[in-house]
């Protein structure tokens, strides 16, 4: 309540009911968030009810942590939202609407059933970082206490790099001296990356639902903090990131290095890195919860060697059809160490299953803390590869391997096309078995590799599988004939017989049979923004 010449202004404040999974459940345990709409408006009738004992104001005002998105005041006010609700459902007894949340800048005004004299609500957001101020002029009888006139703007503090008002000199030497002793500690190095690290994109937005190469990045170095040789604790075997808790992205600049700042902008958020056990069966409930009925996707960032395959359009709770740890399955029942950061730990972003595992310990590692770490230990840093979340159902690579009739002794070359920049792959000859070798992507997505063929490989059908984690295997079907033998003939002949059995028994096989020429193998297609 304040008192402005002579008229009592009352403030009202709410928050938005999903505030519970915004900020860290551990610090608003036993709070219940209700509805917004109806909080406001009981407070609203109480503030004029003519009961002085509870309060009474001539003038109210709502502010509220919600906003809507854009500019268009139509649009905001007709959305079928939460905040489109309070908007129209906001009682008549307040005059006026100041919201945040969204960081749009909008003023804009709408009419309210039982106001005459064609007065309407102001409803104004003054974007972010006090860039603007909500300027609300409020005309008020002396009398008899009744708005007579309200009016809005949206007043500019801030050209974009500079204040437009005097600043106060006290608070300004407080900024200039931490401003100061930050860039001191901020300008250190503290390592190299070998090029642009950043968050996944919808054109120049971020999306926050899809995977990125620095949200795994962060897995990959909380995996790391947890895990290495001079960890105290019990070793995690995979890490998850929140993509709401990395803020900036990693940019090469002229010569790659990087900043304590840099590195600080990131994770903005001095979370620590918690350890707790999870079984397969949660470890499912976590990547499902990525889905939630009540917002956008947020994709988790995971760490390297944990991989899962996903049905976007599945119905709640189906969309993760397959996981893997070092390209071995996941069992239900199996138990997982796994390291997640205290915000995700306690629940943040509605992933309640992280509330639920056991052996839970808060390492007391700051994230900040943990990536300077990595990398002062790390000489050059790559951008984490993509692939980690895979979509089902469609390719994802092309192999080449000739005419694919080889005899013993020769050297087979094999190109893998369609991959992700950096993805591993492995290469191997059943039914041998003889392991070609893991092989990396270039930067065109092409791996090609050169093995021979040992001289005792029996003459016939064999398999080549090409495997990735993560990824179904591809199983292509060649030929080993005897020195002058050649297509069609020996081992050819018998390749419509081969099945399944000549490999590993969970290859989902697509067999080709050779008709001569250039042999291609398509199998599962990971989206280069899964």
């Amino acid at each position: 309540m304040k008192e402005v010449y002579g008229i009592r202004v009352g403030f009202i404040g709410t928050v938005p009911a999903q505030t519970a999974s915004m900020v860290s459940p551990a610090g608003i345990a036993d709070i219940e968030f209700g509805d917004q709409l109806e909080a406001a408006n009981r407070v609203a009738a109480q503030l004029q009810d003519g009961n002085t004992v509870n309060g009474e104001a001539d003038v109210l005002v709502l502010l509220t942590h919600e906003g809507g998105v854009g500019t268009d005041c139509a649009a905001i006010g007709a959305a079928d939202t939460l905040y489109g609700d309070l908007i129209r459902g906001a009682s008549a007894n307040i005059d006026s609407i100041l919201s945040g949340h969204t960081h749009a800048t909008y003023n804009c005004s709408y009419p309210v059933d039982g106001w005459t004299d064609g007065l309407e609500r102001p409803v104004m957001q003054s974007g972010q970082y006090g860039m603007n101020l909500d300027r609300v002029n409020i005309t008020v009888d002396p009398a008899s206490k009744a708005v007579v006139s309200l009016t809005s703007s949206l007043v500019n503090l801030n050209d974009g790099t500079t204040g437009l008002f005097p600043a106060d000199q006290t608070v300004t030497q407080v900024v200039a001296d931490a401003a100061t002793q930050a860039a001191l500690v901020g300008s250190v190095e503290v390592g190299a990356i070998s090029a642009d690290i950043t968050r996944a994109y919808t054109g120049v937005a971020e999306d926050r639902g899809s995977e990125s190469t620095l949200g795994n990045l962060v897995a990959d170095i909380q995996l790391w903090a947890t895990s290495n040789a001079d960890f105290g604790g019990e070793p995690a075997e995979i890490a998850f990131m929140n993509p709401g808790g990395v803020r900036t992205d990693l940019s090469f600049g002229e010569d790659g290095k990087v900043t304590y700042k840099e590195v600080a902008t990131v994770q903005p958020f001095a979370n620590t890195l918690v350890t707790m056990d999870l079984t397969g069966t949660q470890l499912q409930a976590v990547l499902e919860e990525q889905w939630q009925p009540s917002r956008s996707k947020l994709h988790l960032g995971v760490s390297e060697g944990f991989s899962y395959l996903y049905e976007p359009d599945a119905a709640q709770g189906e969309h993760i059809v397959g996981m893997s740890l070092n390209g071995v399955a996941i069992s239900p029942t199996a138990v997982f160490r796994v390291t997640t950061n205290s915000f995700l730990a306690t629940g943040g972003d509605k992933f309640t299953t992280f509330a639920a595992g056991i052996n839970a310990t808060d390492t007391g590692q700051a994230d900040l803390a943990a990536a300077v770490s990595y990398f002062e230990q790390h000489a050059l840093v790559d951008p984490a590869p993509l692939g980690r979340a895979v979509l089902a159902g469609t390719d994802w690579a092309s192999v080449e391997v000739g005419d694919a009739v080889f005899t013993p002794g020769e050297r087979v070359t094999v190109t893998v096309s369609g991959l992700n920049p950096g993805q591993k792959i492995t290469g191997a000859l059943y039914s041998t078995p003889v392991h070609l070798g893991t092989f990396a992507a270039n930067a065109a997505g092409i791996a090609t590799f050169s093995a021979a063929i040992p001289t005792n490989t029996p003459v016939g059908a064999h398999t080549l599988v090409i495997t990735a984690i993560g990824l179904e295997p591809i199983s292509i079907a060649v030929a080993v004939v005897a020195p002058g033998a050649g297509a069609g003939t020996s081992g050819v002949s018998a390749l419509p017989a081969l099945g399944a059995s000549l490999a590993p028994a969970s290859l989902a096989a697509l067999l080709l049979l050779l008709s001569g020429g250039l042999i291609r193998a398509h199998r599962k297609r990971q989206a280069r923004s899964a």
